[in-house]
């Protein structure tokens, strides 16, 4: 069975999310700009998890904070 390409949309969202995931791993800051509805509320959510779940015990041991700006 042939394997359906990827659309457009749905490949911007995925390199978006490894662009930020990548400034995640990297320790730095990112900015993400979209129009309504093109899934920024889940990039940031998955944002957090990510940290959470790679960095959480350590940011709570040095008293850090994540800041996000909507």
């Amino acid at each position: 069975m042939a394997e359906e390409a990827e659309n457009p949309a749905d490949a911007a969202g995925r390199v978006a999310l490894e662009r930020m995931f990548a400034c995640l791993d990297e320790g730095r800051s990112f900015r993400l700009e979209a129009g309504a509805g093109a899934g920024k509320t889940y990039s940031l959510n998955e944002a957090l998890r990510r940290l959470i779940d790679r960095r959480g015990v350590e940011l709570l041991r040095r008293g850090q904070q994540v800041g996000c700006i909507t």
